[in-house]
């Protein structure tokens, strides 16, 4: 016992540090920021219906936001996760990969935070938020890269293990962190040929680098993680970073049409200098 408390103040002694010396652009350039800043937007046009998948224990923006005439419904693999969730109109248990639960093309906007690196079959997620999906309706998620440091090091290490690093060495992790990761299709570009192959036209990507959040339990390999995050900002390459932030639209029928046949137009029109 004494150990242990020993280990618990000496890992809220480091994180405590490592708090008050973090820079604030780790958090303004986080895709969580962006999430919730672009998130807040789509609000704001005050869809019908909302869908949050992986709702949780609580919506992530603020009860303003939910308007008297939108229905936001909850759904997530876990019941018991959502009883304390009061905002939500109706709240539906099951496994994204295989059915959301709501009629095709009954959802105006569907919303995934730190979600889609815990769905074990994403293609099958997305074909069914297009389904779900009204005209021009949208999509908008947010979740680790699977090739971010801190997730190949959750791919490695046996869950238990993991589960524990998180518990006692991340302040702040129990009934948060620690769900299992399957990572599938969890870069970007096999993300956003998923996006692409669902039927869905990309509206924003935007990618993140800093998870030193992590590693602060232990001052000396935050100071670490933390420049290596700074390098990997400074190069700027999305295969690289730790976190991606997808905005997506479903095509309207008429406007999908009207490009489609302004494409066969295209490919019926001679090619210049083409021989004649």
């Amino acid at each position: 016992m004494l150990m242990s408390d020993a280990v618990r103040r000496f890992v809220h002694a480091n994180a405590s540090i490592s708090g008050r010396i973090v820079p604030s652009m780790v958090g303004k350039t986080h895709a969580y920021t962006r999430y919730d800043e672009e998130g807040t937007n789509l609000l704001q046009r005050e869809p019908h219906t909302v869908l949050d998948v992986g709702a949780g224990r609580k919506w992530h923006f603020t009860p303003a936001l939910k308007s008297p005439d939108m229905t936001l419904i909850g759904f997530d693999i876990d019941g018991d996760e959502m009883e304390e969730n009061a905002l939500l109109d109706q709240r539906i248990c099951g496994d994204a990969c295989i059915d959301l639960g709501v009629p095709e093309q009954s959802v105006d906007l569907i919303m995934g935070r730190a979600v889609i690196e815990h769905l074990h079959d994403n293609a099958a997620f997305l074909r069914s938020a297009h389904r779900a999906l009204r005209d021009d309706g949208r999509l908008i998620v947010t979740f680790a890269n699977r090739y971010a440091p801190f997730a190949i090091l959750n791919r490695l290490l046996p869950r238990r293990i993991s589960h524990w690093l998180l518990t006692h060495l991340v302040p702040g992790s129990a009934g948060v962190l620690g769900f299992e990761a399957y990572y599938d299709r969890a870069s970007f570009g096999e993300f956003k040929q998923s996006l692409t192959d669902a039927g869905f036209e990309i509206e924003e990507e935007y990618a993140s680098y800093f998870s030193t959040s992590y590693y602060s339990f232990f001052l000396p390999l935050f100071v670490v993680g933390l420049s290596l995050d700074y390098l990997r900002y400074a190069i700027a390459n999305p295969r690289l970073a730790s976190y991606f932030l997808f905005i997506a639209r479903k095509q309207s029928m008429a406007s999908s049409g009207t490009a489609e046949v302004e494409s066969a137009e295209v490919s019926r029109r001679p090619v210049e200098g083409a021989a004649r």
